[in-house]
């Protein structure tokens, strides 16, 4: 079955719980589903008019005028029309509108069947054994997932993984970019020698060369003896370079020249060195605009550019959230050998609406805390941050007894700074204590942020 492009709208005039049953038969099927109440299609019909609709009815009232218009629009893709088999919606002429249509409940069969009328496939049993086999392969490496853009992916990893070529992976924070980049050096040639990754963000300027190309003995005033740079010691092997849009002009131009003949001279040495590295470099910003503001040289980003993997956020992937969740209660489980646990239902409903802008990275560490913090078998996460109701009315309780004899200014005072501190910590973590790059991330000066952290005392 190719599930390349099988994007489907669930447009749904039924009742919740047949429209549940629908989705879940169509998702088994291999579909990307997003489930819309009619109403919600109705107003942003224009703009999903390319995509694949399936056409949900029963009894419930329904504005076939309206449905009418939009399926009779030259941009509307074939429509597939469903109609639960207790409901009198066979005798509509709304289904004359429709490419294709099937009473609900039916079988996986009959489905399929219908469904390739309007939307041919290939042998589905086959294409489904391929990509069970895909998808299994992967999982050796920590890559969770069943949507279609999610096994593009793997399809396109395996691609880039028998050539030799510098890789360039985009996507937002948290997408599992080093996770993707160990699975392309696994996969290829260089798989039995080093991976070696290094964060561009959390190295100073004035040491980058040095972490590179490392140095000869008297170097400089600390180099007591020779120390090997990163490219030496991954020599044969695979460097991963994350965040490489942090790199300064002076370390562009210094991995540039490397990039060019893959020769290279350490600090102090007066002799040229070859090295055989293949570059595999990852960006949650966009090069294109980094180019356009001179943050970025342009010849660089050819070099690295030779080949591209964009990695889509949990947003396009949301087929794969439950079963990421999932994947991580269990590994928590073995990793403290706690008894089963499992998601309640109404945390698994929480967990598909969630925005997600920490994408898996959040996803993970949400369930790891949760995990932790349930006491029984089922982990019930009520609200977002996985903070349960009674959490936080326990919060404000604690905030109440703070404030309720203090001005409205000292209670506002207490708040900010209560924010800035914890915001601070968690910002400075994350980038390693590089004080210039965790200015570009909060988007400040370094020098107002160097005097918030002093005023946190926050080092």
């Amino acid at each position: 079955m190719d599930k390349g492009n099988d994007r489907l709208i669930l447009v749904s005039f039924a009742e919740q719980n047949v429209c549940e049953s629908l989705q879940g038969a169509l998702r088994g099927l291999g579909f990307d589903v997003i489930a819309l109440r009619g109403e919600k299609w109705l107003a942003e019909a224009g703009t999903l008019s390319h995509v694949r609709i399936v056409l949900l009815l029963d009894d419930r009232p329904y504005p076939a005028d309206e449905i009418l218009s939009v399926l009779s629009s030259p941009h509307q893709t074939p429509v597939f029309a469903v109609c639960h088999c207790d409901a009198t919606c066979w005798g509509t002429p709304l289904l004359e509108f429709c490419d294709e249509f099937v009473g609900w409940p039916c079988s996986e069969e009959e489905l399929v069947l219908r469904l390739n009328h309007i939307w041919p496939r290939r042998d589905p049993m086959q294409s489904d054994i391929n990509e069970r086999k895909l998808r299994d392969e992967f999982t050796q490496y920590g890559l969770i997932g069943q949507s279609p853009p999610f096994v593009n992916m793997l399809k396109l990893i395996k691609k880039i993984a028998r050539y030799d070529a510098p890789l360039l992976i985009e996507g937002e924070t948290g997408t599992g970019k080093e996770v993707v980049a160990r699975a392309v050096h696994e996969l290829g040639l260089r798989k039995a020698r080093p991976f070696i990754p290094i964060n561009c963000g959390a190295i100073p300027d004035n040491l980058l060369e040095n972490e590179l190309f490392g140095h000869e003995k008297g170097a400089f005033t600390d180099a007591k003896g020779e120390q090997a740079g990163v490219i030496t010691q991954a020599d044969g092997g695979t460097l991963f370079l994350d965040e490489v849009d942090a790199l300064s002009p002076k370390a562009q131009v210094a991995l540039l020249r490397f990039l060019q003949d893959h020769q290279f001279r350490p600090l102090g040495s007066n002799r040229i060195r070859t090295a055989d590295v293949r570059i595999i470099a990852a960006t949650n910003a966009n090069l294109s605009k980094e180019i356009e503001q001179c943050r970025f040289r342009s010849d660089l980003m050819f070099r690295l550019n030779i080949m591209l993997l964009s990695l889509a956020n949990l947003r396009e992937r949301i087929s794969d959230i439950e079963l990421l969740a999932k994947y991580f209660v269990d590994r928590f489980r073995v990793r403290y050998g706690l008894p089963d646990k499992y998601l309640h239902p109404s945390s698994i409903r929480w967990l598909l609406q969630h925005d997600w802008p920490g994408n898996v990275r959040e996803l993970e560490n949400l369930i790891h805390r949760q995990f932790l913090f349930a006491e029984g078998p089922a982990i019930l996460i009520e609200s977002e941050g996985g903070q349960s109701q009674e959490q936080k009315n326990d919060l404000f309780t604690t905030w109440w007894n703070d404030f309720h004899e203090v001005s409205f200014g000292e209670a506002k005072a207490r708040v900010i700074s209560e924010f800035e501190a914890r915001y601070l910590s968690w910002l400075m973590s994350e980038s390693q204590g590089n004080v210039t790059l965790a200015a570009k991330r909060a988007g400040k000066e370094r020098r107002a942020l160097g005097k918030l952290l002093k005023k946190h005392a926050i080092k």
